[in-house]
């Protein structure tokens, strides 16, 4: 899953190609950064700042990070480093990123017992009615035998005797 690609350059970050995340999604997306020279010596971090004002801090790791999940809404994204004694943060991203909604997990409903006995009853019948056909191709009509009856097996000699 293609993830942002962001530049970040002294105290400016800015998105390198359109991205369009959907809510929800979580764990595919991964985040690129591109830093200048300044950046070198910096233990990096991405922040991700949502429409609620909430936001989700990921540890840049060669030059990657895993995007947090986001709800829907708009999306704003800035990069801070720190070493010993010195901090460096950027701006917001300029540009801010739409979430787009995506497909939520529903309800599922519950089959009625009544419902899984009418459909294990179905195979059934069907799985009879293949083997009536299966034997009678093959040992011809075979009418009025049971499907329990086509379906024996049984034990033979050496010899291919029962």
């Amino acid at each position: 899953m293609q993830g942002p690609k962001f530049q970040v350059s002294g105290q400016e970050i800015c998105l390198s190609e359109a991205w369009h995340p959907v809510s929800g999604t979580r764990n595919e997306y991964r985040a690129q950064f591109t830093f200048s020279p300044e950046w070198d010596g910096y233990v990096k971090t991405a922040v991700f700042r949502f429409g609620d004002n909430s936001c989700a801090e990921k540890l840049i790791t060669d030059g990657e990070c895993v995007v947090p999940v986001m709800p829907e809404g708009w999306l704003r994204v800035g990069v801070y480093g720190v070493t010993e004694d010195r901090r460096l943060p950027t701006v917001y991203l300029f540009e801010s990123i739409y979430v787009e909604r995506g497909a939520e997990e529903g309800i599922r409903e519950e089959v009625p017992q009544s419902k899984w006995e009418e459909f294990v009853a179905a195979v059934q019948t069907s799985a009879q009615s293949a083997a009536r056909e299966a034997a009678a191709a093959v040992f011809g009509d075979l009418s009025g035998a049971s499907a329990g009856d086509l379906l024996r097996v049984a034990a033979v000699d050496g010899a291919g005797k029962p």
